[in-house]
């Protein structure tokens, strides 16, 4: 059974997409980085494996990739977080497939945190992709977890060093502790005190408008769109009154 990563009963979480990214099940997602894969040997067993390697490929002065007929890897914006008990894919934007383009994505696995990072083919002839388009969907499945991802890829891992992420694209801080985070739902503020979220009790000025969300992770604002929260309440409370008066100019 597929779930919308936008859903308020969603374990999972990405940042760096926008209210218009929404789809009707799934995510929208755009390219951050794209990178030529070398020619070196690779090899795996199930002890090791020795990737081929690759080297960025630089925008021209239009933004734009100009990728000549071959396989790259492809890495979009922002980070995924995958909770338990759900596991993600990207799949293709229509248009790329149909212009012979398209990307093949391995599997999140729950508790995977980190980049989305597949590999893009292109055929028949030059693609140009400007920077920042979206070529994928990412959707989210629910599947029973036995055990929670702990390979060698994602955020702090040796391998994923060399996309240089070591915050979202939006400059937020990641924060894999959620005992140095606090997050807003309902209007109200709720902060980790020995692993449990414990609701402050001092009434808070946010003004915007909050709308019941069940899940305290996010804050829904005037049906808006989710935000996950980082200790920063400036920028909070921005992104929420952003994303509200989109929705209101988009549904007028």
């Amino acid at each position: 059974m597929m779930k919308h990563p936008a859903s308020s009963t969603s374990k999972s979480s990405l940042t760096g997409y926008e209210p218009q990214d929404i789809q009707p099940n799934a995510i929208d997602v755009r390219v951050e980085q794209i990178q030529t894969i070398s020619s070196n040997e690779f090899s795996i067993d199930d002890d090791n494996k020795t990737h081929r390697g690759s080297e960025p490929v630089e925008v021209d002065d239009s933004g734009y990739f100009v990728l000549p007929p071959g396989s790259y890897e492809i890495v979009m914006q922002g980070l995924v977080h995958m909770g338990e008990g759900e596991a993600g894919y990207i799949i293709t934007r229509s248009t790329l497939n149909r212009n012979g383009v398209y990307i093949t994505s391995g599997l999140y696995d729950s508790g995977y945190h980190g980049v989305m990072a597949a590999t893009l083919h292109v055929t028949s002839g030059i693609a140009k992709i400007k920077k920042g388009t979206a070529v994928g969907q990412f959707i989210l499945m629910m599947s029973e977890s036995i055990g929670m991802y702990d390979g060698d890829y994602g955020v702090g891992k040796e391998h994923d060093k060399k996309y240089n992420v070591t915050t979202s694209y939006d400059h937020e801080p990641i924060i894999d502790d959620p005992n140095d985070m606090y997050y807003y739902a309902n209007g109200k503020r709720y902060e980790f005190i020995n692993g449990e979220l414990v609701e402050k009790q001092e009434q808070l000025e946010l003004g915007f408008e909050v709308v019941e969300d069940s899940n305290p992770r996010f804050h829904l604002a005037s049906g808006a769109g989710y935000e996950e929260y980082h200790p920063d309440k400036a920028k909070e409370k921005d992104a929420a009154i952003k994303r509200t008066k989109y929705i209101e100019g988009h549904n007028s």
